[in-house]
């Protein structure tokens, strides 16, 4: 059985919107994705670090309650778990403030062994580059150096796609959203979701077309919208029920 991983940073997410606190939700992108399709039944584990601390206990409670494996997970006894403050603006995208309080030491944990077809979602502070892209042919330009298949947001205009054999332009849902927190990471999800129901393996993902793609970019845009209509960072109970 394929299995799915997100590694990435975690933090607890304290949402304020004119100058009052909203909500406090376990957060970063890979906790936001893999706890999305942990809600799913997906076969998903984060690779991850937080403090054996009372805000981590709760994160931690919190993944298991939602169907995601902590294994790979470092508990790490000094230091304090991440905190984010979101400060959410009159169009309800967020600006960020980091408290961090990591030990010398980081990531002292089993590592799982990746197999082929597995699904390894990565993002963050953990794959930074130095290279910026403004649309999707100057993106593709760099990353085809690296990697034979892009998606491409362009925030809620549409999402283009470029492959070695494919190249396409995808619409997106008009919404009045509550809260963008956790969209783009939403997107991830639904794509794997699609991917990963759809048995796309790899080397398949470069050779599909319009047909295939479009189901694959529906789903992370059903999951991006369903995610903006609330404080969560991750799809609600409801929509998860009517997908699994």
């Amino acid at each position: 059985m394929r299995n799915i991983y997100g590694i990435g940073e975690t933090l607890l997410d304290i949402i304020f919107k004119n100058s009052q606190p909203q909500a406090a939700k376990p957060g970063g992108a890979m906790l936001n994705s893999t706890v999305s399709l942990g809600r799913i039944a997906l076969p998903v584990y984060l690779i991850s670090e937080y403090a054996d601390d009372d805000v981590g206990s709760m994160i931690d409670k919190f993944l298991h309650e939602n169907g995601v494996g902590t294994t790979y997970v470092d508990h790490y006894k000094d230091g304090k778990t991440a905190l984010a403050i979101a400060v959410l603006n009159e169009k309800n995208d967020a600006s960020y403030t980091f408290y961090k309080n990591y030990p010398s030491k980081r990531l002292e944990m089993t590592f799982p062994v990746i197999r082929k077809d597995d699904i390894v979602l990565c993002g963050s502070i953990y794959a930074i580059t130095t290279e910026i892209a403004h649309t999707p042919d100057e993106a593709w330009k760099i990353v085809s150096k690296y990697c034979p298949c892009l998606v491409y947001t362009a925030s809620s205009e549409s999402v283009h796609v470029r492959t070695v054999s494919f190249s396409g332009r995808f619409p997106v849902k008009k919404i009045k959203a509550v809260s963008t927190i956790g969209a783009g990471d939403n997107f991830n999800a639904g794509m794997i979701k699609a991917v990963y129901r759809n048995h796309i393996t790899r080397d398949q993902l470069v050779k599909i077309g319009e047909e295939e793609w479009s189901k694959i970019v529906a789903s992370g845009v059903d999951f991006a919208s369903d995610v903006c209509m609330s404080y969560e960072n991750y799809i609600s109970q409801e929509f998860a029920r009517k997908v699994k």
